[in-house]
């Protein structure tokens, strides 16, 4: 068997931490760590749905990204608990 035929070995599954768009950012922001080299790493999407799955992350490895944080809006000035 072929190298090019060998089956390849599933991504390995990266929580990630998910930001939502705020202010002049239009997009989802978030942030995950590469399971494989241990780099830090920082991607956007145009869609919340967008940010799971599987690709290739900026250190060249493959992952899959799993939404495991989803972070809200920060409140507005003013609203929130009083002091």
């Amino acid at each position: 068997m072929k190298a090019a035929q060998a089956a390849r070995q599933p991504a390995p599954i990266t929580p990630a931490s998910v930001f939502p768009p705020f202010g002049k950012r239009r997009g989802w922001a978030y942030t995950y760590k590469c399971r494989t080299c241990g780099a830090y790493l920082f991607g956007r999407a145009k869609t919340l749905d967008a940010v799971t799955g599987e690709r290739k992350a900026g250190c060249g490895h493959r992952v899959q990204v799993m939404a495991a944080r989803i972070y809200s809006q920060p409140a507005e000035p003013g609203q929130g608990a009083a002091a």
